[in-house]
């Protein structure tokens, strides 16, 4: 489809930027009583100015106001995403008719926030004509009285709006001819980015990624305690398309877990009792990996069933989401015996560290390196979550404790979890991979960037390589965490 954005207080927060600047020219210049009513426009009330004062604002800001502007980063990457899926983005605006807003300035400006885009117009005035000249089918705008034209004109509007302000008269003309359900809201207002691609993807028939593609999850989970999470988060997706649990292999020399083929059987014992607890169909694609990595002399002479599966699924299979949250152990060695599995998978992985933290050592690298080597150097099509920038995602028992009433799946999960945290003596961990469940359902509250990665013994580095990554992070990790519970409450007897 071809989708419109606008951007000022549509994706990038305009308004407020004039009324900051609104208030330094009143204090400087003007009366200096401050905002007299809140509810109405700079020029119209806001200030008890003159009219001679109202020109004077608007021609030292229009316009000059731009290259401060900051950008609502989910915005963005909710275009960037809808490109990716296949949609044209045509950013519309009427930046340009004052004359002091160019074209360049723009581009630059989009460039340096990463934004993928088909078609910049400008000095649009009569944007709705634009659209329907050139099948624009969505519109996202600020503008309520630009939505209800659009939908006069049978085009789809999504009113999103950084500030919300519509003029009296418009609300009362609106008002009265019964186009509103709420005073200054339009009927298809959305208050969040999380609404407004939900509301494209309705509209447009797409599916979130964790419906569109089959799932491998690749897991040690008796290594620690945020793979139960993950993968009981993962099962709560219940259109998620789970073709197979493969059990990677994994040796913790500081807890005693140096038997291999022991800790694969303990994971594959503990992935077992969770899937009969809330996923029993899924019973029968629960494979054991490799307990001999290539980097001690071989792999397994017997090829895993996890490894057998993996190249299997993929043959069967134009794309496949492989879930990374162990060592790659068994990818690995399925790339080893067949190189053309590495077409056909779309990784997904935690690892690594930003910032003043990237010289760390990553764990699932250090545990079998040679395989993270390969898989990241084979695999074009990966996305990595670095670690250090999900911290946040931290919990406690007391966190946990309450909603294991009456439901089985949070009593196992609590108890576990109680476990290690007695044997690591905290009273909190970091529950990483749960991000990449949650990612793949709604990758909104993520900022991405392409990146060169390099690797040494211990860790990725970002920096300049041919080897490109796409690195997500995000800035609101709360709602990760409400996510999580809300769906593993569901379980409840």
């Amino acid at each position: 489809m071809n989708i419109g954005f606008d951007i000022d207080d549509t994706i990038a927060n305009y308004a407020k930027l004039k009324v900051l600047f609104a208030q330094a020219y009143d204090k400087t210049k003007a009366s200096g009583k401050g905002i007299l009513d809140i509810n109405k426009w700079i020029t119209h009330g806001m200030f008890d100015w003159t009219d001679e004062q109202k020109k004077e604002y608007e021609s030292q800001t229009v316009g000059a106001l731009y290259p401060f502007l900051k950008p609502e980063y989910e915005g963005l990457q909710i275009m960037n995403k809808l490109r990716k899926d296949g949609h044209k983005i045509y950013i519309i605006t009427r930046r340009g008719v004052d004359g002091l807003s160019k074209k360049k300035s723009t581009k630059t400006w989009l460039k340096e926030l990463n934004v993928q885009y088909d078609k910049l117009v400008m000095n649009e005035l009569d944007k709705i004509q634009y659209m329907l000249k050139h099948n624009i089918e969505i519109l996202v705008d600020d503008s309520f009285s630009k939505c209800i034209e659009a939908e006069m004109a049978g085009i789809f509007a999504i009113q999103k709006s950084c500030f919300l302000h519509i003029s009296d008269k418009t609300k009362e003309t609106l008002k009265n001819k019964n186009l509103i359900q709420q005073e200054g809201v339009f009927h298809n207002y959305c208050s969040s980015w999380h609404e407004v691609y939900e509301q494209i993807q309705k509209k447009t028939n797409d599916k979130p990624m964790i419906e569109r593609y089959p799932i491998i999850i690749d897991t040690d989970m008796t290594n620690e305690i945020d793979d139960e999470y993950a993968l009981s988060y993962l099962y709560s997706f219940e259109n998620a398309k789970i073709e197979a649990v493969t059990i990677a292999q994994h040796f913790s020399l500081y807890r005693g877990q140096y038997d291999v083929a022991k800790n694969v059987e303990n994971s594959y014992q503990k992935t077992l009792e969770i899937t009969k607890l809330i996923r029993p169909d899924l019973v029968n694609k629960i494979y054991k990996g490799d307990t001999m990595i290539k980097a001690f002399g071989s792999w397994d002479k017997n090829v895993s069933d996890a490894v057998k599966n993996i190249i299997r699924i993929c043959h069967e299979n134009e794309k496949v989401i492989f879930i990374a949250i162990g060592a790659m152990t068994n990818l690995a060695h399925a790339l080893e015996i067949d190189p053309k599995v590495a077409d056909k998978i779309k990784l997904y992985s935690l690892m690594g560290f930003s910032g003043i933290n990237k010289l760390l050592p990553e764990t699932n690298m250090t545990g079998d390196f040679y395989s993270t080597k390969k898989v990241l150097e084979s695999i074009k099509d990966k996305t990595i979550f670095p670690a250090s920038d999900f911290t946040n995602l931290s919990l406690t028992l007391e966190d946990i404790k309450p909603y294991t009433k009456n439901n089985n799946l949070m009593k196992l999960l609590y108890e576990d979890t109680k476990s290690i945290y007695k044997l690591f003596n905290c009273k909190h961990k970091s529950f990483f991979d749960i991000i990449i469940p949650f990612y793949l359902s709604n990758p909104v509250p993520f900022i991405e960037s392409e990146t060169g990665i390099k690797l040494n013994s211990t860790c990725v580095l970002y920096k300049r390589s041919k080897n490109k990554a796409v690195i997500a992070t995000s800035w609101n990790q709360d709602i990760i965490l409400k996510d999580l519970f809300k769906r593993l409450k569901n379980y409840e007897s």
